[in-house]
C-alpha cells in the first residue's frame, strides 16, 4: 500500500488543493457581489440623471410662468396707478357710465350699431 511518506505528502497536496477551491469560491461571491454592488450604483446614477432632467424642464416651465405672471402684476400696477388720474376718470365716466360734463351735448349717430 502507502508509504507513511507518500501518504502525508498525499494528503498534503489534498489539503492544497481544497485551499484553492475554498480562495475560488470565495473570490467568485466577492466578485459577484462587486458585480451587483456596479449595477446598483449604475442604475442609481441613471435614475439620478432622469431624476435631474425632469426637475430642469419643471423649473424652466416655472421660471416661464413666473415671468408671465410678473408682467401679469406690471400691468395691474401700471392700470391702478394710472387709474388715479383725472384724465383716466373722466374716460371711464364718460365710456362706461354715459356721463357728460355741464352744458355738453352729446350727438349719438343712429345708423351706427351699438356695439
Amino acid at each position: 500500500m502507502f508509504q507513511k511518506r507518500e501518504l502525508k505528502t498525499y494528503i498534503k497536496s489534498c489539503r492544497s488543493f481544497m485551499g484553492r477551491v475554498k480562495t475560488k469560491k470565495k473570490i467568485t461571491l466577492l466578485n459577484m457581489i462587486a458585480v451587483i454592488l456596479a449595477f446598483y450604483v449604475v442604475f442609481t446614477f441613471i435614475s439620478q440623471q432622469f431624476t435631474i432632467v425632469k426637475l430642469d424642464v419643471k423649473q424652466e416651465k416655472t421660471l416661464k410662468e413666473l415671468k408671465v405672471l410678473k408682467e401679469e402684476i406690471s400691468d395691474i400696477e401700471q392700470k391702478i396707478n394710472k387709474s388715479d388720474t383725472p384724465e383716466y376718470i373722466e374716460k371711464i365716466a364718460r365710456e362706461e357710465l354715459d356721463m357728460a360734463k355741464p352744458r355738453e351735448i352729446i350727438y349719438r349717430d343712429k345708423n351706427k350699431q351699438d356695439s
